[in-house]
This record gives C-alpha cells, sequence and structure tokens, in this order.
C-alpha cells in the first residue's frame, strides 16, 4: 500500500516514520454541546502494524445518551476519568500522527470540542476518512472486505475494524498529521474500559502492551509508565502471576524500590477510590470491587472502607404517598431494550397516586425517578442537591400504591 508519501511525521525516537491513529468515539449525541462517553485509539504503522492500543469509558458529566445504540449506561461511566483527567494521554497518541477514522469529520469535531472545552485546541491536519474512501456503513465495508467488526459501536472493536479497512484500500493521499496544544503534560494514567465497567471484548493483552511500552510518545517519569502498565493489567481487577512478574520486572528496571512501588499502589487506589466517590455514594457493588483491588495490590482495605463509611449507599426506603410530585430522567426501556414512552410512565404514575412534574424543584418534586441512578443528568444532580430521594427505573416499576421503594 502507498498511503501518505508525504508525510514526514517525527517517531518517538527521532526517525522518520508515518504513525496512523485510528480513532474512534462515542457520545452522548451527536451536536456540538454533547460528550464523549468512551475513546480509542489504535496505533499502526503504514503497513498495518498495529503499535499501541488504548482505550477508555469517559464520565461525560451529564447524561450517557442512547445508550441502545453504545450500550454504556450511567453505572459504567461513574468511575470513569473525565475527559481533562484522560486529555494527556491522548494528545500522546495523537499529536504528529495521521488522523483516521470512519466518518473523520464527526471524531475529529466531537475530540475537538473536548479540548477546546479545557482552553486547548486540536488540529486534526489532513486525515483520512474510511467512510469516504469506502462510501458506506462501518459494517458493511467490513462485511465486504470480509473484516471481523466484532460488537459495533464499541470504541475499541470500530477502532480495530477501521485500521484493518484502511489497509485494504490501495489509495495513495496527501496527508498531515495532527497536533495538539494547550494540554498540560499528562499528569494521569487512569482509564476504565469496559470489560471491567461490565462491557464486553477482549483487550489487548498486557503482555502485548508491556512488549509495546516503548511506544508510548511523551515524557513520562518512572512511577508513571509503571502506573501506566498496572493500569492496563488491572483491566479485569485481578493481577495473574505472570502480571504480577512482569510487573516487578518492569518496576526493577524502572529503578523503583519496595516503597516507591506501594506508594504507586496506593496511589492507583487512592484515584480509584475518588472515581468511586464522584456521584457522593460508594454503592455496595463498587465497596466490593474496591476491596478487591485494594487486596489485589497488596494494600490493606482501610482506606477503602473508610471511604465506603463516608459515602454509604443509602439504606433507607421512602414510601409512596398519593400527591407527591415525581420527575422522570433517563432513557426508560422495556426488557427487550426497545424505548418505553413518556406516556406509559405518567400512566404508572397516575395509578399510584402521584402528580408527575416536567423539572426538578424544591418546592413541587418529591421524587425523581431514574433509569440509571449513577445517571449524572441535570436532574439527578439537582435532586441530590436539594436532598431529593432518587429511585431506580425497575423498582418504581415494581411499585404499588401505598408502598416503600429504596432510595438509591
Amino acid at each position: 500500500m502507498a498511503l501518505f508519501d508525504g508525510v514526514n511525521a517525527p517517531s518517538p525516537q527521532g526517525q522518520s516514520s508515518v504513525r496512523l491513529v485510528v480513532v474512534d468515539v462515542e457520545t452522548t449525541g451527536v451536536y456540538n454541546n454533547d460528550r464523549i462517553v468512551e475513546v480509542a485509539v489504535v496505533t499502526t504503522s503504514p503497513d498495518g502494524t498495529i503499535l499501541d492500543e488504548w482505550e477508555t469509558l469517559v464520565n461525560p458529566g451529564r447524561d450517557v445518551g442512547p445508550t441502545h445504540l453504545h450500550g454504556i449506561v450511567a453505572s459504567m461511566v461513574s468511575a470513569a476519568p473525565r475527559f481533562e483527567e484522560i486529555a494527556g494521554a491522548l494528545s500522546e497518541r495523537i499529536h504528529g500522527g495521521v488522523l483516521v477514522a470512519h466518518n473523520l469529520p464527526f471524531d475529529s469535531r466531537m475530540i475537538g470540542n473536548e479540548y477546546s472545552r479545557m482552553g486547548a485546541q486540536l488540529d486534526p491536519g489532513s486525515g483520512v476518512c474510511t467512510l469516504r474512501l469506502c462510501g458506506e456503513r462501518l459494517d458493511l465495508a467490513c462485511a465486504r472486505y470480509g473484516i471481523q467488526i466484532g460488537h459495533q459501536h464499541r470504541a475499541l472493536a470500530d477502532a480495530r475494524a477501521t485500521a484493518r479497512l484502511l489497509t485494504a484500500q490501495a489509495v495513495e493521499l496527501e496527508c498531515r498529521p495532527a497536533t495538539v496544544t494547550g494540554v498540560e503534560p499528562r499528569v494521569g494514567y487512569r482509564t476504565l474500559r469496559r470489560e471491567l465497567a461490565g462491557g464486553d471484548g477482549p483487550p489487548m493483552p498486557f503482555l502485548a502492551r508491556l512488549a509495546l511500552r516503548t511506544s508510548h510518545w511523551g515524557a513520562q517519569g518512572e512511577t508513571l509508565q509503571y502506573l501506566d502498565l498496572l493500569d492496563w493489567a488491572m483491566g479485569d481487577g485481578e493481577l495473574s502471576a505472570a502480571e504480577c512478574e512482569q510487573l516487578n520486572s518492569l518496576a526493577l528496571e524502572l529503578g523503583m524500590n519496595s516503597e516507591s512501588v506501594a506508594a504507586a499502589h496506593e496511589h492507583y487506589l487512592r484515584e480509584l477510590i475518588a472515581a468511586a466517590a464522584r456521584d457522593q455514594i460508594i454503592t455496595r457493588a463498587e465497596h466490593e470491587r474496591l476491596t478487591q483491588v485494594a487486596l489485589t495490590l497488596g494494600l490493606g482495605t482501610y482506606l477503602v472502607d473508610e471511604a465506603a463509611q463516608t459515602w454509604a449507599e443509602s439504606s433507607r426506603r421512602i414510601r409512596i404517598n398519593d400527591g407527591m410530585g415525581v420527575c422522570f430522567t433517563g432513557q426508560a426501556t422495556y426488557t427487550d431494550g426497545s424505548e418505553m414512552c413518556r406516556d406509559v410512565l405518567r400512566g404508572i404514575a397516575g395509578s399510584l397516586g402521584l402528580r408527575v412534574e416536567e423539572s426538578v424543584t424544591k418546592k413541587r418534586c418529591d421524587l425523581v425517578v431514574a433509569s440509571d441512578p449513577c445517571s449524572l443528568s441535570t436532574k439527578v444532580k439537582k435532586a441530590r442537591q436539594y436532598g431529593i430521594p432518587v429511585v431506580a427505573l425497575a423498582d418504581f416499576l415494581c411499585m404499588e400504591r401505598g408502598a416503600e421503594v429504596p432510595v438509591r
């Protein structure tokens, strides 16, 4: 394939080479005020050799949008990093590489909007849009070329498929590398991938990631290099014997002693705890997961237990009385995934003797029903600010008139 003959981008070692950066994002919608909820980057050489894979869910700070499309629910992103926390890691991969995406104008616009919100700037350069090359949806294009796409609308699966699709194109293009400016040197390392958040799809093997660590761009301190690989190894919430052995070898190679490794582990755990407590609740499931991480890292559970006590999930229940005002938030669905219209919810509320409110106010709203109580929608945020009980849609649908329901 004779791609990108006009591009001369510097490699990490200062050699002249082309780096193709295949990106894919899942978002809350398609407008400029919408946010990214998942991003993946597959970095390849022009011949299609994978140099690096990276992905993470992103906390959008608002409702997650069309769950029926991307499969992401609020509880999956409640402990995910915000965009500004992963902006440095993302810019290291984008800067100086040729951007590739299936519908590149959309992906580059959504990433550019996120950088703009934090005062940075993405110049996408002149990249490659495989949608424009193929003229059809990603699934159809992949089927035509015999490419297995896996789970569509999963950022990493789509980026991998796009990378393979690109190698099937025999074209010559003039391209210009992308640049990212105004981003502080990377200080964060934490990601949250779907397999740990309840999603699906196999991650890049840890040992493969370890072998490719020299492909990471940007200056990193010893601890940051260690944490970057620790984060990847912990993607399934566990560390195998082989992973522990490799991490120990890496620590020795980086000149880290047992005290600095323990400090790095504690720092990693504190970051996870802070993320879990961002919505002011640490659920029982989150407590169990954090405890597992602490024990896996050879740490005591006191940090987790202390945080869980501070941000304990409410065990209280609320009685549903006639005349209470209820407000709905999030997309309600039936068990088969089809959308449940608001008229159905209004009818159920009426049968329970409730008054439906369109907004959350201190005086008229007594209850907020959320399709996912972990939602960061404006209505849930206001409810928690005003001390208005939030209940899960699943509990609401099972309620009887005058019964009690657990507060989430």
